[in-house]
């Protein structure tokens, strides 16, 4: 691969191919950490602001630890697939030192004040993870950077070099995305170990050849479900397989089965489901299909059929049951329980995403079932809001859409007693305002409260009815529900632009409070140890940059969920596609042509972007995904593409800043970036998309003005 090219090409593919490695690596650990520490709430963001400040700390290491030398850096290469597999297996040795979690058996508990707790904190075992493993190859990741760049600087190349990194990031963020829908990332770390070996060809053929076999051997012989899983979920496991979106195991009991999702209980399923939670959970549905004739009945969220079987239980024999399930594992695990599948299989099962289903259905129901309650989907409302947009102002229209004329619709969702008056008020606002000739019930809660290890949960039912007035006596006699004390105090509702129904302001200030003093203290920190050519001006305008390039980052992402019927693979496709043309950019960073009218061209192909996004996104949602991702990916080509000029070429501009500072602080940027923006999805996204602009556009004038002063005051020109 590498032996017919000279040393500049050879080094580019390097950079290429571990950036994809690296890339590949992150995904894996991400997933892997969900399941191994499914308490953790908020995961996703803290991984990716971890993993990148110890990037940003690598180039700084590249200086003590390789020095120039050739062989050092060779020793680095040796080393990788060694220490990444390690890393991995450490991950899983420490998370299993610490387990349990919490006891299966505490789960959904009726609680009153105080909740179970955790059997090890959460929190100390996820750090604990990072620390002693993949941190390692986060650093070696920001070393390899570090390295490469410092080659093209020497050779007047930077963009170059920059550009084949971000292309190699961009090619493994696409394939991470489709290899975390059909391999485990066990299975993909061995696959990113074995990129990791790729640059090793050349430089010893037979290392490469021994070393690349033995990962083969590897992943075709290891026995992963005895080194991956906790050994509370090991027994009784009658099924267990890594889906397209999570970990699904199921645990045999004598009358009932277990199924987790994740690693989580996600709900049990008794043989006889009365007076258990299954039954609690179904009884406000059960009533209202006994006063009202239903023939079709379309239930969105089936999992892997409790509410099909409860349903059938209850005597709703005849009803024609029409079952979407995004997740395929689900289908398959109900499968491997007859008493459990026999039930299910009667239904319609439709493998697809419930928003999709509905936007995409020309049947009509005289029910819609909003039937996912658990704990996972009140906390998709807390964090990335992948499943948020079934329950938007937009996704209730369109569900109205569908019903008979004497049609219910049934909006059933947990959510956390944090903020309960909040999180009540947005629902039925949102309820409320997508009503037209329907009436819309008083929303009815669960009597009693229920502990899910870290937090209580309830379950909230909004009914709305197809008609100008209630059915009477619909609701007489309920055992397990109340009306709910409901006193809007906004006008805020849920739509698909902020598809957030949570409003969880204290956490929010807690993640701003400890992100700002994390961000002083790394800058002290690092002015410490590194006072050598570096200006604090130099430093803000990095982080500023770094912070600005991951927040339009995470609003492309945000904004493509809704694109094609898997959000997880919508993502990875924007994000790679966005890197890719931001190497092009990075590419053609010295076209003056290009520095000169960069801020104009932001400013149009922003305007571009903010425009047809709506348009692409909400009002072609029935074209095929294809068409539409093509559309979307062809609407922020133009803008990444010039933010990817933007960071080699302030390389090049700022002087009094050395190339390793300037990484760090740009990674300190891109790193605290997610936990912003979970902050800010509390608001409309336009207005951040706003708020990005701005602070690029400033950013960009900076650099490209025709004649300017550098960070030290020192006169610089564009020549």
């Amino acid at each position: 691969m590498f032996t017919s090219l000279d040393e500049n090409k050879k080094n580019f593919l390097t950079i290429s191919f571990l950036s994809l490695a690296f890339f590949i690596f992150q995904f894996a650990i991400m997933r892997e950490i969900k399941f191994q520490v499914p308490t953790v709430i908020f995961g996703g963001p803290l991984v990716i602001c971890i993993a990148l400040v110890f990037t940003g700390i690598g180039p700084l290491l590249a200086q003590k630890l390789i020095k120039g030398s050739h062989k050092r850096f060779n020793i680095i290469l040796y080393a990788l697939p060694f220490i990444a597999f390690l890393s991995f297996l450490c991950l899983i040795f420490i998370a299993h030192s610490f387990g349990p979690y919490y006891s299966p058996e505490e789960f959904y508990k009726v609680v009153s004040s105080e909740i179970t707790k955790a059997y090890s904190p959460p929190f100390l075992i996820y750090l604990s993870i990072l620390l002693c493993g993949p941190i390692v190859v986060f650093i070696l990741q920001g070393v390899v950077l570090g390295h490469f760049l410092n080659i093209g600087k020497k050779q007047n190349k930077l963009g170059v070099y920059y550009c084949f990194d971000m292309v190699g990031a961009g090619l493994g963020a696409i394939m991470a995305g489709l290899l975390t829908m059909l391999v485990s990332p066990f299975k993909c770390i061995i696959i990113s170990c074995l990129l990791f070996t790729t640059p090793l060809i050349k430089k010893n053929i037979k290392f490469f050849l021994s070393i690349s076999t033995l990962l083969i051997i590897i992943f075709l012989s290891v026995n992963e479900f005895d080194l991956t899983t906790p050994n509370f979920l090991k027994k009784n496991n009658n099924f267990s397989e890594w889906g397209p979106y999570q970990r699904v195991d199921i645990i045999n009991k004598n009358e009932s089965i277990e199924v987790y999702s994740d690693g989580m209980l996600f709900y049990p399923v008794y043989k006889d489901p009365r007076n258990s939670i299954v039954s609690v959970g179904h009884e406000v549905a059960n009533k209202i299909m006994k006063k009202k004739e239903v023939k079709d009945l379309l239930m969105i969220g089936t999992g892997a059929g409790s509410d099909i079987y409860s349903t059938r239980f209850n005597n709703f024999k005849d009803i024609k049951i029409h079952a979407v399930e995004i997740d395929p594992t689900f289908i398959k695990a109900s499968q491997s329980t007859p008493w459990l599948y026999k039930q299910y299989s009667t239904a319609n099962i439709i493998n697809q995403e419930g928003r999709s289903f509905l936007e995409t259905s020309n049947m009509k129901y005289d029910m819609i079932y909003y039937a996912s309650a658990d704990p996972k989907a009140g906390l998709s409302q807390a964090s990335i809001p992948d499943a948020a947009y079934l329950y938007t102002q937009e996704s209730f229209n369109k569900a109205l859409e569908l019903l008979k004329p004497n049609g219910t619709l049934i909006v059933k969702i947990a959510y956390i007693l944090d903020n309960e008056e909040i999180f009540l008020n947005k629902l039925f606002n949102t309820l409320k305002s997508s009503i037209s000739n329907q009436y819309l019930h008083p929303l009815l809660i669960s009597k009693s409260s229920y502990s899910i290890d870290f937090a209580k949960i309830k379950a909230v039912y909004g009914v709305i009815e197809n008609k100008t007035h209630p059915t009477k006596g619909l609701f007489d006699n309920l055992s397990h529900h109340k009306f709910a004390k409901v006193h809007p105090f906004s006008t805020t509702i849920t739509t698909d632009r902020s598809p957030i129904n949570i409003s969880a302001r204290s956490v929010d200030l807690n993640i701003l409070f400890i992100t700002f003093f994390c961000v002083l203290f790394i800058f002290y920190l690092m002015n410490k140890f590194n006072t050598k050519g570096t200006t604090l001006g130099g430093q803000v305008y990095f982080y500023l940059l770094g912070l600005a390039w991951m927040l339009t980052q995470l609003s492309f992402q945000f904004n493509s969920f809704l694109l094609i019927g898997t959000p997880h693979l919508s993502i990875s496709l924007t994000l790679g596609v966005s890197l890719i043309f931001n190497a092009l950019g990075s590419y053609y960073f010295k076209n003056k042509q290009l520095q000169s009218n960069m801020t104009a061209l932001i400013i149009i192909y922003f305007s571009i972007y903010m425009l047809l996004t709506p348009y692409i996104i909400y009002n072609t949602i029935t074209w095929s995904g294809v068409t539409r991702i093509l559309c979307y990916l062809l609407t922020i080509s133009p803008v990444s593409f010039i933010m990817g000029a933007v960071f080699p070429l302030a390389l090049e501009r700022i002087k009094k800043i050395t190339l390793e500072s300037a990484l760090l602080y740009d990674f300190v940027g891109i790193s605290f970036a997610p936990l912003i923006f979970w902050v800010l999805l509390h608001y409309e996204i336009l207005v951040l998309n706003y708020f990005i602009l701005g602070i690029y556009l400033l950013l960009t004038l900076w650099i490209t003005r025709k004649s300017s002063y550098d960070m030290s005051g020192t006169l610089i020109t564009n020549s």
